[in-house]
């Protein structure tokens, strides 16, 4: 049996008033987030060998420095288009659909659906990630 992480993006530059969501960037405070959760993820010995991750930009930088700071490579990395403000029921689709024979599935993702699911699967109700923050269960 694999194991599943969830990870919720670190923190992104507020919305401007004339930008779009999608294209927010990570703070300073965001990028310093993601290298700690690298770290954490490499203590906890959660080394993913698949990242499913939001297309968003802060979701991209996150992955990207999770990727530089595991020393592990691009191409483990997928970026379907629908995980982007997904709900949990349509995260649970895509690990099915995208989860099938990984070790170590990592999702990147946003709220309020990867704290939905996360909430769901280890059965904890009202269960908030904060940015950068991840839970980690087994592979349904």
């Amino acid at each position: 049996m694999g194991t599943l992480i969830l990870l919720r993006h670190a923190q992104a530059l507020p919305q401007a008033v004339d930008g779009q969501d999608f294209e927010r960037p990570l703070s300073r405070v965001g990028r310093d987030e993601a290298q700690r959760s690298a770290q954490r993820l490499r203590d906890a010995g959660l080394v993913p060998d698949r990242i499913l991750a939001s297309p968003a930009q802060r979701t991209l930088e996150t992955t990207t420095l999770l990727l530089s700071a595991l020393n592990l490579p691009a191409g483990i990395v997928q970026y379907p288009p629908e995980l982007y403000l997904a709900s949990a029921a349509k995260l649970g689709e895509v690990i099915a659909q995208h989860g099938a024979g990984a070790r170590c599935l990592l999702l990147v993702g946003h709220n309020p659906g990867l704290s939905a699911l996360a909430a769901v699967l280890l059965q904890q109700s009202g269960l908030n990630l904060a940015t950068a923050e991840f839970r980690h269960l087994p592979l349904p």
